[in-house]
């Protein structure tokens, strides 16, 4: 799960700004192609994750981008 978000989020201040738009709503369940995420809980415990992950242009570097 780690890799997939790490490569296909866009950036760390976008999933900050998803978790702040979903955080006050009442979510029980948060499906997803591999095991769901089931009670508020487990909810938290993936959101506290994902606002915290960096990914997409947050792991780029200047290596990134060198002639061969």
């Amino acid at each position: 799960m780690e890799n997939f978000h790490r490569r296909y989020m866009s950036s760390n201040k976008v999933c900050r700004y998803w978790v702040n738009m979903v955080r006050g709503l009442d979510i029980e369940w948060i499906p997803q192609h591999g095991k769901s995420f089931k009670g508020k809980d487990m909810v938290e415990r993936f959101l506290k994750w994902v606002e915290g992950l960096q990914c997409g242009i947050d792991l780029v570097t200047q290596e990134t981008y060198q002639i061969p």
